[in-house]
């Protein structure tokens, strides 16, 4: 594929008068292969210093209420950010009431993480924007990602039993610096691995330091099985992508120097200009092309920009400062050339060049000096003096800046949070075309936030902000197809949307598409391709695929079972803050099933997830408080707040238990702690005598109705 501009610099030499400096310095510049550099997916700044909650997960649910409870939902995404999920499509078996082994995952009814039970998301870098977007990179940059709260009047009773670990590093899982040791059980990467992939981490580690994409194939070529594999051929895709969008910007460059070649020529011809006069012109085109940015609202109309991703920085500098030169009063070449030195890592050289511009009233230099102030770049960090550029060049129309500020007011970053603020400055760039701005306002649409809730126009900014690329609103698109929420349900076209999303990196949308493999929804049934999708979001990190992929193993569904392996997707998973592997990993612990028995760290990790709200693991954990065991003692208060939290999110088992079961069999303790429960939030007032009649059964449902 070819990557020079060997035409540019045919082109200047023939322009330009031979022996002038300018144009014999800046020849070579164009001449050789332009390089793909991708230390960040965009301009400054990469991501937001603090990850943005993933909202429209945590409040709300896309999957109809009959196939998991609403827990209520760049990047964003996110679908309920951390109750459990269960093995997409399998339906977990009927056990009895005082049965504590149930797992987290997508299929049980106790609601779920996105994969069964999906939610919108707001916009969330996973490392890289899209190429559509790989120009700046959005201030506000990541999806929001906050935990599920516990909605019960008691819920810190009921999340109070004491946890014998409270941290990972406490139960040998990770060590005081953060970083996770191997457990004795738990294999390392690679470990109990086939053969053929002995060895194949440290060959991905030095292929992937390689430029293009030949070390990488022939990494694919010698280990195409094992579990890196995936990851290398999407890197490929996106390197192949790059060099192309390198190749077209060259084409585009070639033909618009070539155009400028003929009007010079016609000028010499008629002796209209003298030297310098026509250089001046050309050169700036140069700067132009290597170092517009497609973000600027000031770039020539007819020059596209250079996204950040693949701007060549050397060239780019010594093309800008060629053309500064001989154009000395321009303040868009004194942007261009702070662009190109800001991607070169010379912060202060970059921020004096944006410096300059602004105060010629280049409006995107604003933009962008508020982001070196926003993180510290050739600056001290500080977030007021960035709300002050942001502001200025958001109140001039600068589009980028309008997205950041609003970001701001919605983190509450430097400023109050203030969620009107937000979406007026995000309905203020999606005006402009903004895509990152198209789907947050999708996101408030959807979720009624701050606006009238309307499916209708959340889908239809989702369409604008996905055909635009924007890959977190393709999969809020596919989402929104899958479940016919404000367009017709329609499972085939939510596929091809998720599809989009996947192979451009999301790892939600790939998570997705698995389990509609899996379950042949919208797409042929394939449980290999399930299979591969989902090996491809959890190599990549996402959490849910891990904890997924470990049900796999533990339930040999489409994999050979194996409960060493399991072990060691739930415990990646389960690191990662994944409330549905914590509860996984903890039953493990507490069964010695692909783990040494250890009651200690069972109630410690079962504990983590019940603290962020999954049902599961509350239920768990009630059953062990309720007669004690497994490293606790008999606490029937704790474990009737427990149960009761667990039935309030619909879990299987409590509801069983409490209402079907009546409790029978159970520690007459437990069933007057539940009457003494219900009877402090006012919903009971019959005698405390254990026996869950009538009233004890009315005052149940009446709790589920209003938590519910």
């Amino acid at each position: 594929m070819a990557q020079k501009f060997h035409v540019l610099g045919a082109l200047l030499a023939s322009v330009c008068f031979a022996g002038t400096t300018q144009a014999s310095e800046f020849t070579g510049v164009l001449s050789e292969a332009t390089s793909f550099a991708g230390e960040r997916p965009g301009a400054p700044p990469t991501l937001v210093k603090t990850p943005l909650p993933r909202l429209a997960q945590a409040e709300i649910s896309v999957t109809p209420a009959d196939e998991s409870e609403a827990t209520g939902g760049e990047t964003a995404p996110e679908k309920a950010a951390d109750t459990d999920r269960d093995a997409a499509g399998d339906e977990v078996a009927e056990e009895p009431a005082d049965e504590i082994n149930d797992k987290g995952g997508a299929a049980d009814s106790a609601g779920a993480e996105k994969g069964a039970a999906d939610g919108a998301k707001s916009e969330v870098p996973e490392g890289e924007a899209s190429d559509s977007e790989a120009s700046e990179s959005e201030a506000s940059g990541g999806a929001e990602s906050t935990p599920a709260e516990l909605k019960a009047e008691d819920a810190s009773e009921a999340g109070s039993a004491p946890a014998a670990a409270e941290s990972p590093a406490e139960d040998g899982l990770s060590t005081e610096d953060g970083a996770a040791p191997v457990d004795s059980a738990v294999p390392a990467e690679g470990e109990g691995a086939d053969a053929a992939c002995a060895g194949a981490e440290e060959a991905f580690a030095k292929a992937i330091g390689a430029d293009g994409a030949d070390a990488l194939e022939a990494y694919v070529k010698d280990f195409p099985d094992c579990s890196l594999s995936d990851v290398a051929r999407t890197e490929i895709d996106r390197r192949e992508a790059a060099a192309e969008e390198v190749e077209r910007v060259s084409r585009d460059a070639e033909s618009r120097i070539s155009d400028m070649q003929k009007k010079l020529d016609e000028e010499t011809r008629k002796g209209v200009a003298a030297a310098a006069e026509k250089q001046a012109p050309f050169l700036a085109l140069a700067c132009d092309t290597l170092a517009a940015s497609p973000e600027d609202p000031e770039r020539p109309a007819d020059v596209p920009g250079v996204p950040f991703a693949i701007l060549d920085a050397p060239r780019a500098i010594e093309a800008c400062e060629t053309a500064l030169a001989a154009n000395p009063d321009e303040p868009r070449l004194e942007f261009q050339l702070g662009y190109a030195l800001d991607k070169a890592g010379r912060d202060d050289e970059a921020m004096a060049h944006y410096r300059k511009a602004a105060d010629a009233d280049y409006t995107h230099a604003w933009t962008l000096i508020g982001t070196m102030y926003d993180f510290g770049e050739g600056v001290p960090e500080d977030d007021a003096e960035a709300i002050t550029w942001y502001r200025r060049a958001a109140e001039a129309g600068d589009a980028l800046a309008q997205r950041y500020l609003g970001t701001k007011y919605r983190n509450g970053e430097g400023i109050e949070e203030n969620w009107e603020e937000a979406a007026k400055w995000y309905g203020l760039a999606a005006e402009q075309g903004d895509a990152f701005a198209l789907n947050e306002m999708g996101w408030l649409y959807e979720t009624g936030r701050i606006v009238e809730q309307d499916d209708v126009k959340a889908a239809a900014y989702y369409r604008q902000a996905a055909e635009k690329g924007n890959r977190t609103a393709q999969h809020n698109l596919g989402l929104a197809y899958l479940y016919g929420r404000g367009v017709a349900q329609d499972p085939v076209t939510g596929a091809l949307w998720l599809s989009r999303a996947a192979e451009a990196g999301d790892t939600d949308s790939q998570s997705e598409l698995a389990g509609l493999y899996r379950e042949g929804r919208g797409v042929d049934k394939d449980p290999e391709l399930a299979l591969t999708w989902l090996r491809r979001a959890a190599d990549a990190g996402n959490a849910s695929a891990q904890n997924e992929l470990g049900l796999a193993y533990e339930r040999g569904d489409g994999v050979e079972k194996d409960m060493v392996q399991a072990a060691r997707w739930y415990r990646k998973a389960a690191l990662a803050g994944e409330g549905s592997a914590q509860n996984n990993l903890g039953v493990l612990y507490r069964d010695g099933n692909g783990l040494p028995q250890d009651d200690e760290k069972a109630v410690s990790w079962l504990q983590k997830a019940a603290d962020q709200g999954n049902a599961v693991a509350l239920a768990n954990l009630g059953f062990m408080y309720m007669e004690g065991g497994n490293g606790v003692e008999a606490d029937p208060l704790r474990a009737a707040n427990l149960m009761l939290e667990a039935l309030a999110q619909g879990e299987d088992r409590a509801e069983r238990l409490l209402i079907d079961d009546n409790a029978r069999g159970q520690p007459i303790a437990f069933r007057r702690a539940v009457q003494e429960r219900l009877q402090d939030k006012g919903l009971y007032n019959g005698p405390i005598d254990g026996i869950l009649g009538r009233g004890t059964q009315a005052a149940l449902r009446r709790f589920q109705e209003l938590r519910g």
